[in-house]
């Protein structure tokens, strides 16, 4: 009776230990064994950056302008949605191109349009409200150097705030962490997910996003290169900067949408699961999937240790091991309402309440899908 059980359990618990242990270790061995031997030499492709925003001020259409870059080789296309009489002279008067739309579109929609529109040979895909450096272009193009290279994410760094909370918030933490393994990844050729504000993309590779549901921009765009057999890298030095006060542990709820569109664009790349590259398949499951599917392997892990913690030692020790951490996490939990931060019990409870959120986005993800299917079945 307790075989089964034990099974699951140790399952349950492999796929855990390898997301967070035996994945990171392998690849980081693979990436010592590899080198991006590409020089990175000057490197100035043809560049359309694109930019899908609900308005644009002066100041924004400035830092555009400001782009150290062959002003014959870049050209900005802006997509806003909103009348043409609710913009600024100064967005009217520029020499941008901006297509305007009335009718209240979605970036996705707005990003697909203007890339039939754009000339040049890479896409540059960026929010009218980054933070970015002058030499975003040079930065991000010497990257293309290397022609099975097919994407690019530019790295962003913190600034502001007080020191203390720049080091040792969770988020900050966890970004620290997930940076070191995409750091392996890239010299292995594997990273699979676009997490900044800005990425490119050669523009043959471009795939039309799709518009009726929503959708993670960055990760499909990343998957898209991926799947049709290019890298996916990232940017030497950063090319983009992010308030360091936007870090908070308040506000959980609202990385809820941003799981619902993850869950949805991991749909479209289901043969990525069984890819002829093989390493490619393990990363995708060890990264994406299995972070998707983190709260349920959690929740079982914490079910199949209560239940068989009486029956064997080393069960035991893992479930005490997680009582001890959920009980952080509600410190964690009890000191944030007021206002207080401790490592040791923030970092249990920005995990949980990180995962309670990709648990509420899968929940509301199964339903829209429900839904639909039950109308379609309806229709037909």
């Amino acid at each position: 009776m307790i075989l089964i059980p034990e099974i699951l359990f140790y399952l349950t618990f492999f796929l855990i230990l390898n997301s967070f242990l035996i994945y990171p270790i392998v690849v980081y061995l693979l990436s010592r064994s590899k080198s991006k031997n590409t020089v990175m030499q000057p490197c100035e492709p043809t560049v359309s950056v694109l930019v899908a925003a609900n308005e644009l001020t002066a100041e924004q259409i400035r830092k555009f302008e400001e782009i150290d870059y062959d002003k014959t080789k870049f050209e900005l296309l802006v997509g806003i949605s909103s009348s043409s009489a609710e913009v600024d002279n100064d967005v009217k008067n520029s020499q941008m191109k901006i297509s305007f739309y009335e009718n209240k579109k979605s970036n996705a929609e707005i990003l697909n349009d203007l890339s039939v529109k754009a000339a040049n040979e890479i896409l540059l895909f960026i929010n009218a409200d980054t933070l970015f450096d002058k030499n975003i272009l040079k930065t991000i193009t010497q990257n293309f150097t290397e022609p099975t290279v097919g994407g690019v994410c530019g790295k962003s760094l913190l600034i502001g705030g007080e020191k203390n909370t720049i080091e040792y918030h969770p988020k900050n933490i966890f970004a620290r962490y997930k940076n070191l393994i995409e750091q392996a990844e890239d010299k292995c050729g594997v990273v699979i997910s676009s997490g900044t504000e800005v990425f490119a993309i050669r523009r043959e590779l471009y795939k039309s996003i799709p518009v009726e549901v929503p959708i993670n921009i960055n990760l499909f765009s990343s998957l898209s290169v991926i799947e049709q057999g290019c890298k996916f890298t990232c940017s030497g030095k950063p090319v983009s900067y992010r308030n360091k006060t936007e870090y908070s542990t308040a506000g959980h709820d609202k990385k809820n949408p941003e799981a619902v569109s993850d869950f949805y664009t991991v749909s479209f790349f289901k043969n990525l699961f069984w890819n002829k590259n093989k390493f490619l398949s393990y990363a995708f499951l060890s990264r994406k999937i299995t972070d998707l599917s983190l709260p349920g392997l959690l929740l079982l892990l914490f079910l199949f240790s209560f239940l068989l913690a009486n029956e064997n030692l080393f069960i035991s020790k893992i479930y005490f091991l997680q009582l001890a951490f959920y009980l952080l996490a509600l410190g964690g939990y009890l000191l944030s309402s007021i206002n207080v931060q401790l490592t040791i019990f923030s970092l249990p409870y920005y995990f949980v309440m990180k995962n309670a959120a990709v648990a509420k986005g899968f929940i509301k993800f199964r339903k829209e899908k429900q839904n639909a299917n039950k109308l379609l079945t309806e229709i037909n």
